[in-house]
């Protein structure tokens, strides 16, 4: 039987909506939910026995300083016992609060994105403490919003085209960072493996077994063929992390990931996203085209071979797919989506 998490949970007659959640080693999963009332999040454990437990607000055992950031802020993220995101009073500034000891290679990842990001517009590192990275708010809309707007659309299509030549200038000419990890094919087959292993966990059925076959069947397509030369890569991009100002032009934001990678796994993960929006109903068919013709122009100027996006972007449906099993709010999708890829 699918082990499910609820919508909600509920404190001191406020109902926090569940809005992801993470999958532990303990049987149980991690999650964040969100008020209503003023937009702030806390983290919480579920656990099939005892349900969704809220934790303290604006606490975290494994964040020891988090509380102390918290204070001056609006807590925007928080993921239970990996790290958080606190946005200033004033909007100016985020702060990003990780575990002790794990801020130094924050900080040199975001230092190291000359490469990857040097077309955009990119966070500004203000202030560094032991566990907590602070940076200026990059102005704009994301991608994400604009394209659920509809009285957005030329605003949309400038943003588009912003993006796509301010990501042909910065990785068209970047050869690999030596400072950057390398994460090839092989990598992203054992994240697909991983994720199929984290869901069959939550449900032990005769349908696991077919989870864990596509999930071959995907990896093997990542590292079968010739792979493209490996440069700077995002390795998260995604709508939500490209943002337009018609001021200040295209922006990008949240560099953690970044690798030496194929450019083929940055536009299929964009174009796996934008066909979750569609299905999300959060764009329209017309818009998601327009923007997948757009990812397609680009790696055709990069040269990069079509059938390596594809391979890409299968690991990244198929990883979309079980990511979402744990937000409740869409879980029902990704179960049809899952259901599709295994066919």
């Amino acid at each position: 039987m699918m082990l499910s998490l609820p919508p909600s949970a509920d404190d001191d007659g406020t109902t926090w909506q569940i809005e992801r959640a993470w999958p532990d080693r303990r049987s149980g999963a991690t999650f964040e939910a969100r008020a209503g009332h003023d937009g702030q999040v806390r983290g919480g454990r579920w656990t099939p026995s005892s349900g969704a437990v809220l934790g303290r607000f604006g606490h975290d055992d494994q964040l020891p300083d988090l509380a102390a950031t918290a204070r001056s802020g609006w807590i925007v993220v928080h993921r239970p016992g990996r790290r958080a995101v606190v946005r200033s009073a004033d909007g100016s500034n985020y702060a990003k609060v990780f575990r002790p000891g794990r801020a130094v290679a924050a900080v040199a990842a975001m230092q190291n994105v000359e490469g990857l990001a040097s077309a955009f517009l990119r966070p500004r590192i203000v202030a560094v403490t032991r566990d907590v990275v602070t940076c200026t708010t990059v102005p704009g809309r994301s991608l994400h919003d604009l394209g659920a707007d509809p009285a957005a659309g030329l605003e949309w299509i400038r943003a588009w085209f912003a993006w796509r030549s301010a990501w042909v200038d910065s990785i068209g000419s970047a050869p690999a960072d030596p400072s950057l990890p390398v994460h090839d094919a092989f990598a992203e087959a054992a994240i697909v493996r991983s994720w199929a292993a984290k869901l069959t966990s939550f449900n032990p059925s005769a349908a696991s077994s077919r989870l864990v076959q596509v999930a071959d069947r995907v990896a093997a397509g990542l590292v079968a063929g010739t792979a493209d030369a490996v440069r700077p890569a995002h390795r998260d991009l995604h709508d939500k992390q490209i943002l337009w100002d018609s001021s200040h032009g295209s922006g990008l934001i949240d560099f953690d990931t970044a690798a030496n990678a194929e450019p083929a796994l940055d536009l299929g993960n964009l174009r796996a996203h934008l066909a979750l929006r569609e299905r999300q109903g959060l764009l329209s068919s017309a818009r998601r085209t327009h923007a997948a013709d757009l990812i397609d122009s680009v790696a055709d100027e990069l040269h990069v071979a079509p059938e390596r996006v594809n391979a890409y972007e299968a690991a990244a449906r198929f990883r979309l797919g079980c990511l979402y099993a744990f937000r409740p709010r869409w879980a029902a999708l990704a179960a049809v989506l899952r259901a599709e890829i295994c066919r």
